[in-house]
C-alpha cells in the first residue's frame, strides 16, 4: 500500500480537480457580459486543467496499489523491491508524473516496473492519444503547423524533432498492419479488381558539400526530386457504356520512395489480398516501361490496359505536327482517331500517322520523326489499347484514380513551398497519408497500440500475485 503521504496527496488532488471543475461550472453557467465564444474558449481551457488533475489522480491511485508480492525476470530470476521511480507522461491535458515500484537487484541484466505494461506505458513520453491527434494533423499539415497547432489547441509545447520522430515510429509499423490483415476489408467486393500505379516526384533533401558554390549558378537547384512509385487497388462493378463510370469500393492507395522491388510486392500482395473472388482482373498506367515490367513479372493474368488519356494525348500531339493547336482540323482528326481506337482498329491510326510523316503531309525532319516516334509508341503497346474488348467486359480504361493519388497523397502534403525530405522521413508521411486516405486510420492506431504493448512488455517481468484493484 501506498504511504499516509501518499493517500494525503491523493486526496489534495482530488479536493483540487473539484475546486477545478466547481470553478469551470461557474464561469460557464454565470450569466454576464462575455460573448459565447469567449465563455466557450474559457470553458476549454479550464476542462483541460481539469482532464491534467483527474489524469494525475488516477495515476495515484495506481502508484498506491503498484506493490507486486513476487516480481521475476523474463529469465526466472526472482527481483526485489528496489525503490520508486518517476517518469513524466504527456498526456492531451498536459504532463503528470507517474509514480512507479521498480524491482531490482545487483547482478540482474535489467529491472522491471510492473506498472509499466499495466498501464500500457509508451516507449516516449507522450502518451498514444497525442500522438495520434498530432499526426492526424500531419497528413495534411507541415511538422511546424502541427506543432502550432497543438500549442494554440492543447497549449503544448511539443519539439518539431519530436513529432517528426512520432511519424519515424509509427510509420513502419504499417507494413505489419496489413501482413497481418488488420487492414479492414468491404463486407462486399465487386466483380472486377483493379489495379493502377503511377509516379510522382518528391523534394528530397540533398547534402551540402564542405566546399560547395555559396551561391548557385543559374539554373542549378539544391534539391533534387526522388520518384515515389503511387499504387492503387480497388475492386468494382462493370462499366455499363461509355459514360458510366461505377464507383470504387474499398479504394486503397499508398505511396513508396522505396526500390521498385519492394514497391512491386506490396501492390501484388494487396491485389491478392483482395482479389480472390474476383471474375476479371486488369492493371491500368500510363507508357512507362518499367510499370510494364512490373505488370509482366507480378501480373500476368491481369488485363493490361493502357490509360485511354495518356493514348488520346498522344493523338494530340501528331495532330500538333501538321495542324495549328486548337484549330476545327485538328479536333476533327483526333476525334477520328479516337474513333478507330474505341472501335478496336489501332493499326489504323498507326498506318495513317506513319503515312502523314512519310508523303510530305508533315514537313520538317524533326516532326516527321516525332511522328514516326508516336507510331511506334503506338505498336509498341498495341496489344494494351484493345478498347473495344475492354468495353465489352466491361473494364475501366482510366487512370484517374492513381492520377488523383499522385496530386492528393503526394503532390498536396509533400511538394508544399519550401518542403525537403529525406527518404525515412518522406516515407513515413506517406505512409501515415496513405492509411488516413485509405480509411484505415482508426484501425491501424487500434493495432498499434497493442503491437507497441506486445513489444515493449511482450516479455517482461511476470508478476505472480497481481493486486487487486481497488474499488472506485
Amino acid at each position: 500500500m501506498g504511504s499516509v503521504e501518499d493517500v494525503v496527496d491523493s486526496g489534495q488532488r482530488m479536493a483540487k480537480c473539484r475546486e477545478q471543475f466547481e470553478e469551470v461550472l461557474s464561469r460557464v453557467t454565470r450569466p454576464g457580459q462575455e460573448t459565447l465564444d469567449t465563455v466557450e474558449r474559457e470553458a476549454f481551457a479550464g476542462l483541460l486543467e481539469v482532464g491534467r488533475l483527474l489524469m494525475q489522480a488516477r495515476l495515484e491511485a495506481e502508484a498506491e496499489q503498484d506493490k507486486a508480492a513476487e516480481v521475476t525476470s523474463p529469465g526466472g530470476q526472482k527481483l526485489p523491491f528496489h525503490s520508486h521511480k518517476r517518469v513524466t507522461y504527456r498526456s492531451v491535458f498536459g504532463e503528470v508524473e507517474v509514480k512507479r515500484a521498480y524491482y531490482w537487484e545487483a547482478g540482474a541484466a535489467e529491472g522491471h516496473s510492473p506498472l509499466d505494461a499495466r498501464l500500457n506505458l509508451p516507449a516516449r513520453k507522450d502518451s498514444y492519444v497525442l500522438q495520434e491527434w498530432a499526426l492526424r494533423m500531419g497528413t495534411t499539415e507541415s511538422f511546424d503547423e502541427m506543432q502550432g497547432g497543438l500549442r494554440e489547441l492543447l497549449k503544448l509545447e511539443i519539439p518539431k524533432r519530436q513529432l517528426e520522430t512520432y511519424a519515424r515510429d509509427a510509420g513502419p509499423a504499417w507494413r505489419t498492419f496489413y501482413e497481418e490483415r488488420q487492414a479492414p476489408r468491404p463486407k462486399e467486393e465487386g466483380p472486377i479488381l483493379v489495379v493502377q500505379t503511377d509516379g510522382k516526384g518528391v523534394p528530397m533533401k540533398k547534402p551540402v558539400p564542405a566546399k560547395g558554390p555559396k551561391r548557385l549558378k543559374k539554373g542549378q537547384k539544391r534539391d533534387k526530386k526522388r520518384m515515389s512509385r503511387v499504387g492503387v487497388v480497388y475492386t468494382t462493378e462493370r462499366r455499363q457504356g461509355e459514360e458510366d463510370d461505377p464507383k470504387p469500393v474499398g479504394k486503397e492507395v499508398f505511396a513508396e520512395l522505396e526500390k521498385r522491388e519492394g514497391f512491386g510486392q506490396e501492390l501484388f500482395e494487396r491485389a491478392n489480398l483482395r482479389g480472390k473472388k474476383a471474375k476479371r482482373k486488369a492493371f491500368l498506367a500510363d507508357g512507362q516501361k518499367d510499370l510494364w515490367d512490373l505488370a509482366r513479372d507480378l501480373f500476368p493474368d491481369y488485363v493490361q490496359i493502357l490509360d485511354w488519356m495518356h493514348a488520346s494525348e498522344y493523338l494530340w500531339k501528331a495532330a500538333y505536327l501538321w495542324l495549328p493547336e486548337s484549330s476545327p482540323e485538328a479536333h476533327a482528326w483526333v476525334e477520328r482517331q479516337q474513333k478507330r481506337f474505341r472501335e478496336g482498329r489501332v493499326k489504323d491510326v498507326i498506318r495513317e500517322i506513319r503515312k502523314l510523316a512519310r508523303d510530305g503531309t508533315i514537313r520538317g525532319k524533326a516532326r516527321r520523326e516525332a511522328a514516326l516516334k508516336i507510331a511506334a509508341y503506338y505498336e509498341t503497346n498495341r496489344e494494351r489499347m484493345r478498347y473495344d474488348r475492354y468495353r465489352r467486359m466491361g473494364l475501366p480504361i482510366g487512370t484517374g484514380a492513381v492520377e488523383g493519388a499522385c496530386r492528393h497523397l503526394v503532390k498536396d502534403r509533400m511538394e508544399r513551398s519550401g518542403m525537403r525530405w529525406t527518404v525515412e522521413g518522406g516515407q513515413a508521411i506517406l505512409t501515415l497519408r496513405g492509411i488516413y486516405v485509405s480509411d484505415h486510420w482508426e484501425p491501424f492506431w487500434s493495432w498499434y497500440r497493442a503491437n507497441e504493448a506486445h513489444r515493449l512488455y511482450g516479455r517482461t517481468a511476470v508478476v505472480k500475485a497481481p493486486m487487486v484493484r481497488a474499488a472506485a
